[in-house]
């Protein structure tokens, strides 16, 4: 019987690991535009005057950014703690009390 000497194992020559794929590193933003992307043609599939029509983008320009600061601005507010979720309901007597205070007939009550 013959003893076959062991051969120690080679080591690599680097200990890095290869870096992770594009589909692992940004997965779920590619799925976020791809359902997006999907939603954008059903729409122009159901409704091609509409959604290939330049205006419809135009409008949605002009109006989002105006709701986009405002909800940032509330957003900071929010997570501060110095306003609560509840606000809304307090909207329509705050309405309402600025038109009737703008307005002649409802100067003498509430009517």
């Amino acid at each position: 019987m013959s003893e076959v000497a062991a051969k120690p194992a080679a080591k690599p020559i680097d200990n890095r690991v290869a870096p992770p794929s594009v589909l692992r590193r940004y997965g779920s933003q590619m799925g976020i535009i791809g359902v997006g992307l999907a939603m954008w043609l059903a729409f122009i599939i159901a409704a091609p005057t509409v959604f290939l029509d330049v205006d419809i983008y135009k409008a949605f320009a002009q109006t989002t950014p105006l709701f986009g600061v405002l909800a940032l601005a509330l957003t900071f507010v929010v997570i501060t703690g110095e306003i609560d979720l509840s606000f809304p309901p307090s909207w329509p007597s705050a309405r309402r009390s600025s038109a009737c205070s703008s307005r002649p007939r409802c100067r003498n009550g509430w009517r």
